[in-house]
């Protein structure tokens, strides 16, 4: 059976969510959630694994105006995206727009 591709289109990625207590490549263990100061918003954390080629208006840019590289580990709000499942593994959609940041 071929192995399924999904591509990104617009100013989209498609992450990886991090589950709960999953430990990073250097051993930091990572919520499933961090909540603000107010507790009253949560977010999520991915890995990005593909990147969509930026809005039209930003085309003429380094890489479409996108920021985020797939490989890139993101925090973003957790009501934002799309859920969706290839070969029954679990994606995330989402518009890079709403990213909070990149984890360095």
């Amino acid at each position: 059976m071929k192995k399924i591709s999904f591509t990104p289109i617009s100013g989209r990625l498609v992450l990886k969510k991090i589950e709960k207590d999953e430990l990073s490549e250097g051993g930091i263990v990572i919520p499933d959630a961090m909540r603000d100061v107010h507790g009253k918003h949560e977010a999520a954390w991915a890995t990005v694994v593909a990147v969509g080629p930026g809005m039209d208006e930003h085309r003429d840019l380094p890489n479409g105006g996108m920021e985020c590289k797939v490989g890139d580990l993101v925090t973003y709000p957790a009501a934002q995206g799309f859920s969706f499942k290839i070969e029954g593994e679990e994606f995330m959609s989402i518009y890079e727009k709403f990213i909070l940041g990149i984890v360095s």
